[in-house]
């Protein structure tokens, strides 16, 4: 079986190799030569594969420049410092963390309050990168 690509091994043991159509993007048994390896795609002024690079020489400190994300990627925003714990809660429970993404907030609060407050955690403000899109 080391002649038989794991692709064919895969679609042999799932019984679909009688289905040529699943597997019709299977064009060649041999690999390409490098001369003819797709080229990177380009995002911005560089590839993506030279950014993992230099932050990779970065890591092992042959680079000195670090390359920013990619700008359409998105962003989180931890936004915990805007909540307030008021006075009248019980003093068990974490402090809770609301973090903004580019398409969703997220709120985690794990608290205990006393009977007299069912809910304790406001707002100080609403900050601008937290309102929704109009």
């Amino acid at each position: 079986m080391s002649n038989v690509y794991i692709d064919e091994g895969l679609l042999d043991a799932a019984g679909l190799s009688e289905f040529p159509e699943l597997y019709a993007y299977i064009k060649e048994r041999f690999p390409k030569p490098i001369g003819e390896l797709p080229q990177p795609v380009p995002i911005g002024d560089q590839t993506l594969q030279q950014q993992v690079k230099n932050n990779d020489d970065i890591i092992y400190a042959s680079n000195e420049v670090f390359e920013p994300p990619v700008p359409n990627a998105i962003t989180k925003l931890d936004l915990s410092s805007q909540l307030e714990r008021n006075s009248f809660l019980a003093s068990s429970g974490s402090d809770p963390t609301l973090i903004v993404y580019g398409d969703r907030i997220t709120l985690t609060a794990s608290y205990a309050t006393t009977s007299v407050f069912p809910n304790g955690y406001l707002f100080k403000s609403y900050p601008q990168e937290a309102r929704p899109k109009q």
